[in-house]
């Protein structure tokens, strides 16, 4: 069932609230299109119409108007029409969770984070979407505080939270916490694509000890998704890292199969220097000086202060100085 009829079944819904039904007709949906929070809110909102119709007659007109100002372009005044109805019944779900996100539409933050932590209070679904905002709105410490919170849920809300933790970790440096959110994740679902790719990216960066543990995380990636260029860069790195540091068992194959990966990368995502860093290198532990000076020269042009760019610069002139 499509967005567009999941809303108008609400609205038809709303509209018998709004005059006076004392059943309505329930939306028209699948459960698993919406959020909990969102069915939770509907069964609130009938629970409001049970107890004090006349309240419930109030907040449904004053969603259908919401919905109509925020078609029109205008999220703010949609915001300011919910939270009237909210002096009415404060208690009402459906509209508090509608208010941050109205304010974040309108570009006013602080006020969207003010309405989600009056939310907070009605509802802890709505502590995902308190972590976004405050995410977006900078503050990262006190996001990463309601993801950390977020992540004993059940299902994908709890991974959704994990992974936007991992990724703050990493923002900010911190790679060992980081890693602790990848191989939690990797653990619950060990083909999910996010956690085997960073794990594995991040366990390549280790000590060689670590570079076998990387496989498992890497290959899985690769099986999950094997046409996304980030993937095939990772493993095809990856690949290229035993090889250099001696760990392959079949250093000729295990090359051949890190430039595979590493081509099809550069393929896939042209646009990417890194990309053609890691192809460069892996043609010049081959051998193949002309190609690998062509990816080289063409990582460094494409991002002359990106942090590979020594390491790149490094390496053609190894290649000129093995000419002579």
């Amino acid at each position: 069932m499509c967005r567009g009829e999941c809303e108008a079944g609400f609205a038809l819904s709303l509209m018998e609230l709004a005059a006076g039904v004392k059943d309505p007709t329930p939306p028209a949906y699948r459960e698993f299109t919406l959020p909990t929070v969102a069915l939770q809110a509907w069964r609130n909102l009938l629970e409001l119409n049970r107890r004090a119709p006349e309240k419930a007659r109030v907040v449904a007109k004053a969603l259908l108007r919401a919905k109509v100002y925020q078609g029109a372009g205008w999220p703010e005044v949609a915001a300011e029409e919910l939270e009237r109805a909210l002096k009415v019944a404060p208690r009402c779900l459906m509209a508090a969770y509608l208010v941050p996100l109205l304010w974040e539409r309108a570009g006013d933050l602080e006020r969207a984070i003010a309405a989600a932590r009056r939310t907070l209070a009605l509802s802890p679904s709505v502590r995902l979407l308190l972590a976004d905002l405050l995410a977006e709105a900078g503050r990262l410490d006190e996001a990463a505080k309601q993801y950390d919170m977020s992540t004993g849920n059940a299902g994908q809300r709890g991974q959704e939270a994990l992974i936007k933790l991992a990724l703050i970790h990493s923002a900010r440096g911190n790679l060992d916490a980081a890693g602790q959110c990848w191989r939690r994740l990797f653990r619950g679902d060990p083909r999910l694509m996010p956690a085997c790719s960073n794990l594995a990216w991040l366990l390549a960066g280790d000590p060689l000890s670590e570079l076998d543990k990387a496989l498992d995380p890497a290959t899985n990636a690769l099986a999950a998704n094997p046409e996304n260029p980030a993937t095939l860069d990772t493993v095809g790195w990856l690949h290229y890292l035993r090889v250099r540091e001696g760990v392959a068992r079949d250093r000729r194959s295990e090359l051949r199969k890190a430039l595979d990966l590493l081509e099809r990368a550069v393929e896939k995502a042209p646009h990417r220097a890194i990309y053609h860093y890691h192809l460069g290198t892996a043609l010049a532990l081959k051998g193949e000086r002309q190609r690998a000076e062509e990816h080289l020269r063409r990582a460094i042009a494409m991002d002359p202060d990106g942090p590979f760019t020594d390491h790149a610069a490094l390496a053609l002139e190894t290649l000129r100085w093995s000419e002579r």
